[in-house]
């Protein structure tokens, strides 16, 4: 019996060192590593957040691991804005996105499935289909609003 318990533990003990190992390699430090030129639009979006009565938002963008600008392409062909993985730790920004206005937007838009699992909508800013010339909901105060209520909503 004893040495059963010595071999459980000794194998607890080497799947918590491998778990620790792959995270030392991976580099992953319990941070989201967000792109430099993204990083103004996330600090935005959490002070949005934050005064808007969401005083965890900076602790809820924990849950993703990395937020970049990205070349982004479907089997289809298709450039979309935006996506984010299903489990939500990975957004990317299309890269080739010039306006910081639409940044914005698909930033927003991104986070709202990443933390919230929020659905597309017909207009505003989970609208999936965006008119890249504007103009932008994000822009839109009672939009935003409606956006920001959504996240409240579904926390």
């Amino acid at each position: 019996m004893r040495g059963r318990i010595e071999a459980i533990a000794v194998t607890v003990g080497c799947l918590i060192g491998i778990f620790f190992l792959a995270k030392w390699i991976s580099g992953d430090d319990g941070t989201t590593k967000i792109d430099p030129k993204l990083q103004p639009l996330v600090e935005e979006w959490i002070t949005t957040m934050e005064s808007s009565g969401m005083s965890d938002a900076r602790e809820r963008l924990g849950k993703v691991h990395q937020i970049k600008l990205a070349s982004i392409e479907t089997l289809s062909g298709a450039e979309p804005l935006g996506v984010t993985t299903i489990d939500g730790d990975v957004i990317k920004i299309n890269e080739r996105i010039l306006s910081r206005d639409l940044m914005k937007n698909t930033l927003f838009h991104e986070l709202g499935h990443a933390l919230f699992s929020l659905d597309h909508t017909i207009e505003g800013i989970m609208n999936c289909s965006q008119d890249i010339d504007g103009p932008y909901p994000i822009n839109d105060p009672d939009k935003l609003k409606q956006y920001i209520n959504q996240c409240l909503a579904s926390r």
